[in-house]
């Protein structure tokens, strides 16, 4: 999920500063030939299967794709090809994106030799310290890129126009949750993974803080949310059991706090924080008036509860005005068989992953993508479907 997402946002990052990918092949392409290669093997279709035996209630989300995929066959003409294309390039890609991301595949016989290479706690340590700093040097270029091509910071918005923008917000978060997965298998390999709890968490905020500043350069507000709420939430599940540690890290928090603050009161350009896009909307007229939430909320006062009582029970695919709400557009498109299929899987896979579990990236990332799904996005969303192939596969 690592190098997909650093693929991603290379491609949409050229697309959007040169209009073009240059020979590489699209995000699509690239992504179905990945599923492809590990599709084919038997140990990937094998975990796939037994998931759904085993664990009945992963079945309701594998009824909920098979619902959709048969639904969009009634439809003719424009409604037919947009929700097909949603599904082949968008719902499943991302959903089998997830789920080989969690696939065990030290039992298949060309990778024993590499597990047990990484099984050698050194080795393993230099390795991911090796793939976070090339990761975090990519990043930094990507920033550079978009620096250097856009002198003129105020049209920073200029992508806002186009969706190429949300492209390469949605590849950003599963780079987000990919550099996360690294990181916490280095902080597993530490001695005592607790005292550099301050330094962790010092790296994680710097991390967010660059994540968010060139997310909202290229004009994305849902990305750079996304990635704070699962930044903090991965900061709240891995706070030590020291009641000694926790002070520290709190009076931490609280210095770096006023040090911002102090820093935006007294050193910041007003014109580079303009050219970001919530602090370009904000200063026209507040939060309220910010375009990503006027419309959404006028989209639900006005046609959200007509869309939604189109057809209550098997939904409507020609509605093209979509709400941007997994909840409601779920509703709206595929009713109430489809509503109670998908919230099903999610409400009882997310109280394993809360309750049951000790991984504290699905712990990180489950809730908060749900979340900005509920009130940003339809529910095709990539991160989003993303993320159910990542609990899926977890026991």
């Amino acid at each position: 999920m690592l190098l997909m997402g650093m693929y991603g946002i290379h491609i949409y990052g050229q697309i959007i500063l040169f209009d073009n990918r240059g020979w590489l092949p699209s995000t699509f392409v690239a992504l179905w030939l990945l599923l492809f290669a590990l599709i084919a093997l038997n140990t990937t279709a094998r975990q796939l299967i037994s998931q759904s035996f085993l664990h009945w209630h992963k079945l309701l989300i594998l009824l909920f794709l098979g619902y959709y995929f048969v639904s969009t066959f009634f439809y003719s003409d424009y409604a037919f090809s947009s929700n097909f294309s949603n599904i082949v390039v968008v719902v499943l890609p991302s959903f089998m994106l997830g789920v080989v991301s969690n696939v065990d595949y030290s039992n298949f016989m060309p990778f024993q030799r590499l597990v047990r290479i990484l099984n050698t706690n050194l080795f393993a340590k230099r390795l991911y310290l090796l793939a976070g700093l090339s990761s975090l040097l990519f990043i930094v270029y990507q920033v550079y890129l978009f620096y250097v091509n856009k002198l003129d910071l105020t049209l920073a918005l200029v992508t806002v126009d186009n969706n190429y923008y949300q492209d390469l917000g949605d590849y950003f978060v599963i780079f987000y949750c990919g550099w996360l997965a690294l990181r916490e298998n280095y902080r597993n390999r530490l001695e005592e993974p607790q005292r550099s709890y301050a330094r962790f968490t010092l790296l994680l905020l710097l991390e967010m803080s660059i994540a968010v500043i060139f997310l909202q350069l290229i004009g994305s507000n849902k990305a750079p949310l996304t990635v704070v709420l699962i930044g903090l939430s991965y900061l709240v599940f891995s706070i030590p059991s020291s009641r000694r540690l926790q002070l520290r890290q709190c009076a931490a928090l609280l210095l770096l706090f006023l040090l911002v603050v102090i820093f935006f009161q007294f050193h910041a350009d007003p014109e580079l924080l303009s050219s970001l896009r919530f602090f370009n909307e904000a200063n026209d007229g507040g939060i309220t008036s910010n375009s990503s939430f006027s419309i959404r909320l006028d989209q639900v006062v006005k046609s959200g509860f007509d869309q939604m009582n189109r057809n209550w029970l098997f939904g409507d695919l020609t509605i093209d005005q979509y709400m941007h709400s997994s909840l409601i557009s779920i509703q709206t498109h595929l009713g109430l068989l489809g509503t109670m299929l998908f919230w099903s899987f999610i409400a009882m896979q997310s109280y394993i992953i809360y309750f049951k579990s000790n991984d504290r990236i699905a712990k990180a990332v489950t809730l908060p993508v749900v979340f900005v799904s509920i009130i940003s996005s339809a529910f095709w969303w990539l991160p989003l479907w993303f993320v159910i192939g990542l609990i899926y596969m977890r026991k």
